[in-house]
């Protein structure tokens, strides 16, 4: 029987240790803030591009602010400057690759906790596609739910781990860095990013639909609501015109026109038509994100178009 039991004890050590260790390191805060500033950065370099959904609807729910902004990478880019405009604390609930989707789900998620007063949300037209249609947050909602689902998750095991090697030999682990030229790079984005964008489209119908209900739900609980069309590179926006869906964008701004207040800032301007201001055709540099932030918070417009969309 003694044989039996250091058996199961032995076969039971990596689980304990997996889970101790979780415990402990708590790569997505599950337990509350982290205090610990080498740990906070690890955690932020870690575990946030492994999944970052997680990582910011815990951290939204840890601490919840009156301000946010919701979108992809691009709005990411502006969140900082939003804050700083705003002189106001702002959760920013971007992912990178978000879908529409994703945006929907995450506000239909933190609404719930109710204490929104001003919601930034930064679309393009690639996202308003009912084909692109992934969607990462019902997942993360689930993992976070309990500490079940939460130790017992791969995101969180991955994290756990590479946090702790990282911690052993002081060294972060890249995720998710690309290995190819600027150029070579920027080439891609418009032979095949676009072309998956743009190739198969259906106008999102259900999903607009959703986006009023958001808006009206904006509307009655007295909740600014802020969208904007963040800039891309003048070659990508005539990628709309090689997949001949000019009239598809023109409804995309219209739709977003009547939701709230609106600023556009993707048509040929002298921000967009500058390569120098763009790290790749789908994303600007940070200097334009500042442009960008400024004119959204303040209204003093000098490059987005708010009306006057083409019938």
């Amino acid at each position: 029987m003694k044989k039996f039991f250091t058996r199961v004890i032995l076969f039971l050590l990596p689980s304990i240790f997996t889970i101790v260790t979780i415990l402990t390191i708590d790569p997505y805060n599950y337990f509350g803030n982290e205090t610990n500033i080498k740990l906070l950065e690890y955690k932020t370099k870690i575990s946030l591009p492994i999944h970052d959904q997680l990582f910011k609807l815990i951290e939204y729910k840890n601490n919840p602010h009156k301000i946010i902004i919701l979108g992809d990478s691009r709005a990411n880019s502006t969140s900082g400057y939003v804050e700083e405009f705003l002189h106001e604390d702002v959760t920013n609930l971007c992912y990178g690759g978000s879908t529409l989707q994703e945006i929907i789900s995450t506000f239909t998620e933190i609404k719930k906790i109710g204490v929104m007063k001003q919601v930034y949300i930064g679309i393009n037209f690639n996202v308003y596609n009912s084909f692109y249609n992934h969607n990462s947050v019902p997942e993360a909602v689930h993992i976070k739910s309990s500490l079940l689902n939460y130790i017992t998750s791969k995101y969180v095991i991955k994290s756990t781990f590479l946090i702790l090697k990282a911690l052993i030999f002081n060294e972060v682990p890249k995720i998710g860095q690309l290995r190819i030229t600027k150029e070579e790079f920027w080439r891609t984005q418009l032979d095949v990013t676009a072309k998956g964008n743009y190739t198969n489209y259906l106008y999102p119908k259900e999903l607009y639909n959703e986006l009023k209900k958001f808006s009206i739900f904006c509307m009655e609980n007295h909740i600014k609501l802020v969208l904007f069309i963040p800039p891309t590179h003048i070659s990508l926006q005539n990628r709309i015109l090689d997949f001949k869906l000019e009239i598809e964008n023109i409804k995309f701004k219209k739709d977003m026109e009547s939701l709230g207040d609106f600023y556009d800032f993707d048509y040929l301007n002298a921000l967009t038509s500058k390569q120098s201001n763009f790290s790749d055709p789908f994303h600007f540099i940070d200097s334009i994100s500042k442009i960008v932030a400024n004119e959204i918070i303040s209204g003093k417009i000098v490059y987005a178009r708010r009306i006057n969309v083409p019938n």
